[in-house]
């Protein structure tokens, strides 16, 4: 089972769905906080930033979205991780049951006189 969870993963977690995920939890952030502010989302350009001070500029990026997206960020880790855990238990489950029952099932097969 650790697989395909793995394999999952890095389905939502890759270059195409960092700034949906980002976005995700900014506006979560935002909500538990209450602070709506349009400030970041206008400020979002990086300006011509060279090799030396691009951590200065993320750095400036990350302070300028503040409160929410600190807030953001573990909430929507931690609801991930909980949901993750909950389908994979729930996944796991089911995949039992159906192994199980096909197992009886074979079984009652093979004990039916003929």
């Amino acid at each position: 089972m650790n697989l395909p969870v793995a394999a999952f993963t890095t389905f939502y977690t890759n270059p195409f769905t960092i700034l949906p995920l980002y976005l995700m939890a900014y506006e979560l952030g935002a909500w538990v906080s209450g602070v709506h502010g349009g400030v970041a989302a206008a400020k979002l350009s990086f300006p011509e930033m060279q090799w030396d001070d691009w951590a200065g500029e993320l750095w400036d990026w990350l302070v300028m979205l503040g409160e929410p997206i600190l807030i953001g960020l573990p909430l929507l880790a931690a609801g991930l991780a909980i949901t993750g855990y909950f389908a994979v238990r729930v996944a796991w489950r089911v995949m039992v049951l159906w192994k199980w029952r096909a197992r009886q099932n074979r079984a009652e097969d093979r004990n039916k006189p003929e």
